[in-house]
């Protein structure tokens, strides 16, 4: 029987902002959802050439140029930034391959039914001989005043088109098993691990 090479987890953490005492941890899911955006761009890359059709977290058709300006295929991301990164939502349709984003996701700030958005930071990557591993990982802050139901999760990146200018893509969307309560004043930790083994 043929074992899969590379595999997707996710794991969701909720701490208090204040004592950063763990309130919640999930275990860590197999994530079974790369998006047709994902199989585009590491396409490209294997082509060395414009990868065209992709559509964006927009939902508008373009491109991305391979190689192009930077940044390309760029999941890391800046507090405070939506565009790319990992991201939360609440919705709860089941994943679709062509899915361009989250269904409904949670903005950033701290009004009602938003969450601060920290950096999405990319760990060096770990292994040995059988496998190697890094992890994605981003903090959500609800200073909302009500609590926020996280249904959803994704992984966002930026890449250049041939014109030079930054477009967004969804490569990745999971609608958790079970949803994760984020109350007012505590800290949800999302982490995203890829991992291929021989």
């Amino acid at each position: 029987m043929f074992a899969p090479s590379m595999q997707l987890y996710y794991q969701l953490e909720v701490h208090n902002i204040r004592t950063s005492k763990l309130v919640r941890r999930t275990r860590k899911y197999r994530a079974h959802s790369f998006l047709v955006a994902y199989i585009q761009h590491l396409r490209g890359f294997w082509n060395n050439a414009i990868e065209s059709n992709l559509i964006d977290t927009g939902s508008a058709s373009g491109n991305i140029d391979i190689p192009g300006n930077v940044p390309l295929f760029a999941v890391a991301a800046a507090v405070g930034v939506t565009n790319n990164g990992l991201r939360v939502g609440t919705g709860t349709t089941a994943v679709a391959m062509t899915d361009d984003s989250v269904e409904t996701p949670v903005a950033e700030g701290t009004g009602s039914g938003q969450l601060t958005h920290g950096a999405t930071t990319i760990s060096t990557h770990a292994g040995g001989a059988a496998e190697a591993s890094f992890t994605a990982v981003r903090t959500f802050s609800n200073s909302s005043g009500g609590t926020i139901t996280v249904t959803e999760t994704a992984v966002y990146c930026a890449s250049d088109n041939s014109g030079g200018t930054a477009k967004f893509f969804a490569l990745v969307r999971d609608v958790l098993s079970s949803s994760v309560a984020v109350g007012d004043g505590q800290v949800l930790t999302v982490t995203y691990t890829v991992k291929v083994t021989t």
